[in-house]
């Protein structure tokens, strides 16, 4: 998947992940909660780590933009859902699943013969994850990224790891604007006062914000 033009503070959000997952010493299913404010990068890191191990599983499908095409969990949305996972699973279409419970038998029945790589981006209600995942035991030996913004739902999903979305640092920040400015690496010492002065005003801006609705 293409992830973005500059990955400036990546590799190191990504090893953190992997250091995570690592750490769960569950041989089954693995899984783990990407949080934070929108535009601190969650779905960026998540298409990251997707991307360094799909290859990996026997199958693999990145979900996008749940929360906003999934209606409060309105059962047709649901199964639509459903389907998503089961085309990509399958590789082939499948007959319309036309309710939500068909859905689960369906994902029983595939999923635990296979190791598989799934990214859901953006759930924001807890429906949402129970319309594909059941019981644990149906994803098999199989690793499950959530990216979620409403962190009210962090302890009702049930994720093995939890890992918050943070802002670029100073340094990593001044990086991506000179990157963006002149499409060139710039060494730190020829920043201009202007360039330092913006980096350090967005800094502020986005943490007082941070605050406000933390």
């Amino acid at each position: 998947m293409n992830v973005v033009k500059y990955p400036v503070g990546i590799d190191s959000r990504v090893k953190d992940i992997d250091n995570l997952l690592q750490s769960q010493t569950n041989d089954d299913m693995k899984m783990i909660e990407i949080f934070g404010m929108g535009g601190v990068g969650k779905k960026t890191l998540a298409k990251a780590i997707y991307n360094r191990s799909f290859q990996r599983f026997e199958g693999s499908c990145f979900i996008t933009k749940i929360g906003s095409e999934v209606s409060r969990g309105r059962h047709e949305d649901l199964t639509r859902l459903q389907e998503k996972i089961v085309c990509e699973m399958l590789e082939r279409k499948i007959h319309e699943i036309n309710n939500v419970g068909r859905g689960k038998t369906l994902i029983k029945g595939i999923l635990p013969s296979k190791k598989v790589h799934i990214v859901l981006d953006d759930i924001d209600q807890r429906n949402q994850l129970e319309s594909l995942e059941g019981q644990r035991g149906w994803f098999g030996s199989s690793i499950i990224i959530v990216t979620i913004t409403e962190v009210q739902l962090l302890s009702k999903l049930g994720a093995h790891e939890k890992y918050k979305g943070n802002m670029l640092g100073f340094d990593e920040s001044l990086q991506l604007l000179g990157l963006n400015a002149s499409d060139i690496p710039v060494p730190l010492e020829e920043y201009t006062v202007l360039e330092i002065y913006i980096v350090t005003v967005i800094i502020v801006s986005d943490l007082h914000y941070f605050k406000s609705i933390a």
